[in-house]
């Protein structure tokens, strides 16, 4: 789930039971009480922040369907 800012509560983090935070903001992580794993990235993500959520992400689900052409 992407969640602007205006929608990022933490009634809405805690309903949505979710497994991987990845934020470019430090205080996110400590504002809310956080119970998932989170990934802090770049202000601009580069190609390492991408590459170690992806590794994250299939750490979480065990797989992850993509494009190899792109």
């Amino acid at each position: 789930m992407f969640l602007p800012l205006q929608k990022l509560t933490q009634d809405r983090l805690t309903d949505q039971q979710a497994d991987l935070i990845v934020t470019n903001y430090l205080p996110y992580l400590f504002e809310y009480h956080l119970q998932a794993d989170y990934d802090l990235v770049n202000k601009l993500p580069d190609a390492n922040d991408w590459a170690r959520i992806k590794d994250r992400l299939v750490s979480t689900v065990g797989y992850l369907n993509y494009d190899r052409s792109e």
